[in-house]
């Protein structure tokens, strides 16, 4: 069985030498064998079509294309195998000497689209040129991406979309009933959607990045997302509040756009979503309201962002089974005393589950603060770790302190592991990991931590 990382072999190695060469994917590879230029014997062509084309649809466009001149064993596969076609504009179309070069690149992609006979596996454009708006259209048109699976629209500058939004053409809907994976950023949906009643049966993964849209129109395009698993809105317009109710979705992140003069996002409502396992606001510093109509016992991982501390613990009661939380200090906590906590009921998730708490953003001067940390080391029963990150540098005495402060010898968990870090990211944001569902943890990404100190872990 040939895997993915076999397939990155496959491309020539001079690919990358020049990064503008055009191919004529009509030209005839003269000489060609199945003969490798050191005489030996190419042993990869003798897999079957199958395996080939298959790693072929893995590989980015020029690589997959330039194939062809391998041998007269590779020159019919990449036609056979499903198109994988990324359009990433890097030139400054300003810069007179290479406006051919883009012409060329344009052709180029027709020509691909226009000679290959689909289905296709990907479509990705990464458009900073306004001008590809129009041939846009006729692209998404080709018979070429009948079929297919991933699709991706993004500008390659956000900061030039800010309130104006080009309108998504109509041709993005045919590939409805085949999208796996979608992605939309800088555009604006119209209501056809609801027209339509558009229906995306197999689509796992949606993200919405600094679009405009109706409520109506993204209720209705949710509604018709039989199979969603993973959902992330970003900055996005047009609704100001969002009912979830889906029987697949397991994963959300999301944040609001306060810069933007058009409606943002307040309030998202999770009405019914059993196999919901992580809620993820993206920007903490702006949050929205989250609004529970039931418990959410499938939920695993959670991120909060509250001034207070009695009001956290009240919605921990909302996720029974939870077992990573995430909190985003804010600079004014409403105090309670964590030794007065005695609820009438005990709370599921701090006797039964939460067994790791990340506080970021924390500061250990203040006693408010110091107090919410030591709450879960007192109540959390299967606690395992305690991550607390530091926006400032810290000297080892105030390590040393904090350690004294929390690790109190009433804790209930004797074996939690406490670990401080200083001079750390204050966010959670440029979270990539909404959409991977084979992670534990979401926000898994190296940190920069602090140059004077590795931290005390005790």
């Amino acid at each position: 069985m040939v895997t993915a990382v076999e397939a990155t072999a496959v491309p020539l190695q001079a690919s990358n030498k020049c990064k503008f060469q055009i191919i004529d994917v009509d030209q005839d590879p003269q000489g060609s064998t199945d003969v490798d230029d050191a005489g030996s014997v190419d042993h990869i062509g003798r897999l079957p079509d199958a395996v080939l084309c298959s790693i072929l649809s893995l590989l980015p466009t020029k690589e997959g294309a330039r194939t062809q001149v391998i041998s007269r064993r590779w020159r019919p596969l990449w036609r056979s195998a499903p198109l994988n076609l990324v359009v990433d504009e890097e030139l400054n179309s300003s810069n007179n000497s290479l406006v051919n070069l883009i012409s060329k690149r344009d052709d180029l992609i027709s020509k691909i689209l226009s000679v290959h006979p689909g289905p296709a596996r990907r479509f990705s454009l990464c458009l900073s040129n306004s001008n590809y708006h129009g041939k846009m259209k006729g692209w998404l048109s080709s018979q070429a991406l009948d079929k297919l699976r991933e699709f991706q629209l993004i500008p390659k500058h956000w900061f030039d979309v800010r309130d104006t939004f080009y309108l998504l053409p109509s041709s993005v809907y045919r590939f409805a009933p085949t999208l796996r994976v979608a992605k939309f950023g800088g555009c604006s949906f119209s209501d056809l959607i609801v027209k339509l009643s558009l229906k995306f049966p197999c689509l796992k993964q949606l993200t919405l990045d600094r679009v405009a849209i109706s409520e109506d129109a993204l209720q209705s395009m949710l509604s018709g997302c039989y199979a969603l698993e993973s959902l992330e809105l970003k900055k996005n317009s047009g609704f100001r509040r969002l009912c979830i109710s889906s029987q697949t979705l397991k994963s959300v992140g999301f944040c609001t756009n306060w810069c933007t003069e058009s409606v943002p996002l307040q309030e998202l409502v999770i009405e019914d979503a059993p196999c919901l396992e992580r809620l993820l606001p993206l920007d903490p510093q702006n949050m929205i309201a989250v609004g529970l109509t039931t418990k959410m016992h499938s939920v695993r991982v959670l991120v909060l962002d509250y001034l207070n501390l009695d009001t956290v613990v009240n919605f921990l009661k909302s996720f029974p089974c939870l077992e990573r939380l995430y909190v985003f200090f804010q600079s004014r906590m409403s105090y309670i005393n964590p030794q007065e906590y005695d609820p009438p009921e005990p709370i599921e998730c701090l006797e039964l589950h939460l067994k790791e708490v990340l506080l970021k953003n924390y500061d250990g001067t203040i006693p408010l603060c110091i107090d919410f940390a030591k709450f879960f080391v007192l109540n959390a029963k299967v606690l395992k770790e305690m991550k607390i990150t530091l926006p400032y540098h810290r000297q080892y005495n105030w390590f040393a302190n904090q350690h004294r402060l929390l690790r109190t010898k009433d804790r209930i968990s004797q074996d939690a592991r406490i670990e401080l870090k200083c001079g750390t990211n204050v966010y959670f944001t440029d979270n990539r990991n909404t959409h991977d569902l084979s992670m534990t943890d979401p926000f898994d990404v190296p940190s920069r931590g602090c140059k004077k100190c590795s931290g005390s872990p005790f």
